[in-house]
């Protein structure tokens, strides 16, 4: 088949005006932005996406550099470059830089850049393919610059802030790692859950599923593994298209502590207040039996004194009445005694707890002391049925205050006739390495195990005031007379055994009984 030259001719070009139309055509109706470049970096092709954009025609651009009108001053440089290795054969290439549009704005165009070559395998066109990508950069620059002001926000809380989804740990701040003992970057992506004891596991679930918007007390665990009592306060909100929780944790031990010490506090006042109370009934305990007590030998004195008085006149001429004259006398010497003994303990009493007591101290020899007492008291013993048996195994001599000794000796052996009434007291007077012992023992009603601490306080009696006399001050008194020497006393009894009231008083001035010292 023979062709003709020209017919061959015309059918190339138009073939080749029908590919550049299409070209063209293809070029003008796609979405993306088309422009083309010569060698020299001059617009030679400018697309309608192009001129929508930049609001510039093609022909306000045609033949003339494109860093001069559509590149920002501070690219223009880097665009060369990127220019220079695509025109030197390095293509394909990615590259974003922003363009100028005819009012001033800036779009950020995202390119895909290649290259024409002419025969000689040279680059004759540069063909860039852009995407607008400024709306989706002021997002991200946006949602960049919330992120920095919360993360701004974070930072500068003096809470701890935790973003967790279900307990796992997206996000914190430096006070929330600081209080658990880490960093934030060792948090991120731990179980929150690791950092809560187990016994607080639950609830915290429960808040969470619940979407619990109101503050609760729960601990945490220090990475150290002490325990730090917390409080938490949670809102579920949305991020990057999940719900997620973000939480604050505030550190309240101090507010705990306040809450232990205002506690306390109120414990101490709720004791002292019971405590006062009970002194105030003491007290009137004490004023009801006291006006009893002294009510009694006052009024036998009385009787007494008015019998003397009555005998007195009649005993010269009946000398028969000099007997029941005798009786009275003695009558009214025992009441007599025993109102100045009621007397001298409460001035006892009031010396002891104003702390006002002082001993007058001389050489004593105890035995002797114990024996003196046990013979005035013994009368007192004999009207109640109780048999003395006083034991000195040996001269003890010591540096003490011989009227308050005296004074205690008596004490032990009055509770003994009261509250052992018909049985025997036994006396015993012994040495215990460096300190001397007097013991004092009755086969009485005995005491209590709970009440064995109780004797010994002021106004305190371990069994029913109505059934035994006495105002409830003679063991406190003989306790702090015995204090008052640097020494002790102990009681060892049990219901219906009676008691053994053991006093320890040390041989030497400013020595020290033994706790464990026990009779020979």
């Amino acid at each position: 088949m023979n062709l003709n030259p020209k017919n061959t001719s015309a059918w190339i070009d138009r073939a080749l005006t029908r590919e550049r139309d299409f070209l063209s055509l293809m070029m003008q109706t796609v979405s993306a932005l088309v422009i083309l470049l010569d060698r020299d970096g001059n617009v030679v092709g400018f697309n309608r996406a192009c001129q929508e954009t930049t609001g510039f025609a093609f022909e306000e651009l045609q033949g003339k550099p494109i860093w001069e009108r559509l590149i920002p001053t501070d690219e223009r440089e880097g665009v060369m470059r990127v220019f220079n290795r695509l025109r030197a054969g390095q293509f394909p290439n990615q590259h974003t830089n922003f363009w100028v549009t005819r009012s001033g704005d800036q779009r950020l165009i995202d390119w895909s850049n290649t290259a024409l070559l002419d025969e000689e395998g040279e680059v004759d066109l540069v063909v860039g393919t852009g995407i607008d990508i400024t709306a989706r950069y002021q997002t991200e620059l946006r949602l960049q610059e919330s992120e920095s002001r919360f993360r701004l926000l974070t930072e500068a809380s003096f809470e701890g802030l935790i973003i967790h989804d279900h307990g796992k740990i997206l996000d914190g701040n430096a006070a929330v790692a600081e209080l658990i003992g880490l960093t934030v970057d060792e948090l991120i992506g731990r179980d929150a859950f690791e950092f809560v004891p187990e016994r607080w596991h639950e609830e915290v679930r429960h808040s969470i599923a619940r979407e619990r918007t109101t503050p609760y007390e729960v601990e945490l665990r220090h990475s150290e593994g002490r325990v730090i009592p917390v409080e938490l306060l949670g809102r579920t909100v949305p991020i990057k298209g999940r719900r997620v929780r973000v939480t604050a944790v505030r550190d309240i031990t101090a507010r705990k502590e306040a809450e232990r010490e205002r506690e306390q506090l109120l414990r101490r006042e709720q004791a002292a207040r019971e405590e006062a109370e009970r002194a105030v009934r003491l007290r009137d305990d004490f004023l009801s039996v006291a006006s009893h007590e002294l009510r009694t030998p006052v009024t036998s004195l009385q009787l007494a004194m008015e019998n003397i008085a009555l005998l007195a006149d009649r005993v010269q001429q009946e000398p028969a009445l000099l007997a029941p004259l005798g009786e009275a006398a003695m009558v009214a010497r025992r009441q007599s005694e025993r109102l100045t003994d009621m007397v001298n303990d409460l001035l006892d009493i009031t010396r002891l707890q104003s702390g006002r007591q002082t001993l007058e101290l001389s050489e004593v020899e105890l035995g002797q002391l114990v024996g003196d007492v046990v013979e005035r008291v013994r009368p007192q013993l004999e009207e109640v049925e109780c048999e003395v048996a006083l034991q000195v195994r040996e001269e003890l001599q010591g540096m003490w205050d011989r009227g308050q000794l005296e004074r205690l000796v008596t004490n032990l052996l009055t509770n003994a006739s009261k509250y052992g009434a018909g049985g025997q007291v036994d006396v015993a007077v012994t040495r215990s390495g460096e300190a001397a012992q007097v013991t004092v023992r009755d086969r009485g009603i005995g005491i209590a195990e709970d009440q064995l601490e109780a004797i010994f306080e002021p106004y305190c009696r371990a069994v029913c005031p109505r059934k035994y006399d006495g105002v409830g001050l003679g063991l406190f008194i003989v306790k702090g007379i015995a204090e008052a020497h640097g020494g002790q006393v102990q009681v060892e009894s049990a219901p219906d055994k009676g008691a053994r009231f053991t006093v320890t008083l040390p041989l030497s001035p400013g020595g020290q009984p033994d706790d464990e010292a026990k009779d020979d």
